[in-house]
Protein backbone atom coordinates (compact mmCIF):
# COMPACT_ATOMS: atom_id res chain seq x y z
CA UNK A 1 0.00 0.00 0.00
CA UNK A 2 2.94 2.29 0.34
CA UNK A 3 3.92 1.55 -2.97
CA UNK A 4 0.85 2.75 -4.18
CA UNK A 5 0.52 6.00 -1.82
CA UNK A 6 4.12 6.95 -3.19
CA UNK A 7 2.64 6.12 -6.89
CA UNK A 8 -0.29 8.82 -6.56
CA UNK A 9 1.89 11.26 -4.94
CA UNK A 10 4.15 10.68 -8.27
CA UNK A 11 1.24 10.88 -9.77
CA UNK A 12 0.12 14.39 -8.69
CA UNK A 13 3.38 15.80 -9.43
CA UNK A 14 4.03 14.61 -13.08
CA UNK A 15 0.75 15.38 -14.20
CA UNK A 16 0.34 18.91 -13.30
CA UNK A 17 1.61 19.78 -16.72
CA UNK A 18 -0.59 18.18 -18.87
CA UNK A 19 -3.73 18.81 -16.33
CA UNK A 20 -2.94 22.56 -17.05
CA UNK A 21 -2.73 21.94 -21.10
CA UNK A 22 -6.25 19.63 -20.60
CA UNK A 23 -7.54 22.73 -19.21
CA UNK A 24 -6.32 25.01 -21.38
CA UNK A 25 -7.69 23.47 -24.16
CA UNK A 26 -11.20 22.79 -22.93
CA UNK A 27 -11.16 26.77 -22.23
CA UNK A 28 -11.12 26.95 -26.38
CA UNK A 29 -13.74 24.30 -27.16
CA UNK A 30 -11.01 21.52 -27.51
CA UNK A 31 -10.96 17.83 -26.38
CA UNK A 32 -9.17 17.59 -22.97
CA UNK A 33 -6.88 15.12 -21.98
CA UNK A 34 -5.13 14.00 -18.98
CA UNK A 35 -1.83 12.12 -18.87
CA UNK A 36 -0.83 10.01 -15.50
CA UNK A 37 2.06 8.52 -14.63
CA UNK A 38 2.14 5.16 -12.60
CA UNK A 39 5.31 5.83 -10.14
CA UNK A 40 8.69 5.30 -10.39
CA UNK A 41 11.28 2.70 -9.96
CA UNK A 42 10.73 -1.13 -10.60
CA UNK A 43 8.47 -3.73 -8.96
CA UNK A 44 10.15 -7.13 -9.59
CA UNK A 45 8.22 -9.09 -11.85
CA UNK A 46 8.04 -12.08 -9.51
CA UNK A 47 6.81 -9.30 -6.51
CA UNK A 48 3.82 -8.61 -8.32
CA UNK A 49 1.08 -10.72 -7.89
CA UNK A 50 -1.99 -10.26 -10.71
CA UNK A 51 -3.86 -9.30 -6.96
CA UNK A 52 -1.62 -6.56 -6.93
CA UNK A 53 -1.63 -5.30 -10.43
CA UNK A 54 -4.82 -5.66 -10.31
CA UNK A 55 -5.43 -3.27 -7.44
CA UNK A 56 -2.33 -0.64 -9.24
CA UNK A 57 -4.41 -0.09 -12.49
CA UNK A 58 -7.62 0.39 -10.61
CA UNK A 59 -5.85 3.15 -8.46
CA UNK A 60 -4.37 4.25 -11.43
CA UNK A 61 -7.71 4.19 -13.68
CA UNK A 62 -9.88 5.53 -10.42
CA UNK A 63 -7.35 8.70 -10.76
CA UNK A 64 -7.69 9.11 -14.24
CA UNK A 65 -11.45 9.07 -14.04
CA UNK A 66 -11.43 11.36 -10.94
CA UNK A 67 -9.34 13.88 -12.92
CA UNK A 68 -10.88 13.77 -15.73
CA UNK A 69 -14.18 13.96 -14.69
CA UNK A 70 -13.30 17.78 -13.07
CA UNK A 71 -11.86 19.11 -16.19
CA UNK A 72 -14.73 17.85 -18.10
CA UNK A 73 -16.91 19.40 -15.69
CA UNK A 74 -14.66 23.23 -16.49
CA UNK A 75 -12.23 22.41 -13.01
CA UNK A 76 -8.98 23.93 -12.49
CA UNK A 77 -5.85 21.78 -13.09
CA UNK A 78 -4.79 22.10 -9.24
CA UNK A 79 -8.51 21.16 -8.91
CA UNK A 80 -8.32 18.00 -11.47
CA UNK A 81 -4.51 17.04 -9.46
CA UNK A 82 -6.40 17.46 -5.79
CA UNK A 83 -9.53 15.57 -6.75
CA UNK A 84 -6.90 12.80 -8.35
CA UNK A 85 -4.90 12.39 -5.58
Amino acid sequence: MRILSLSLVLLAMTCVPAVQAANAAAANNHPIAIVIHGGAGTISPKDMTPALEAEYRFMLRKALDTGYGVLKKGGTSLDAVQAAI
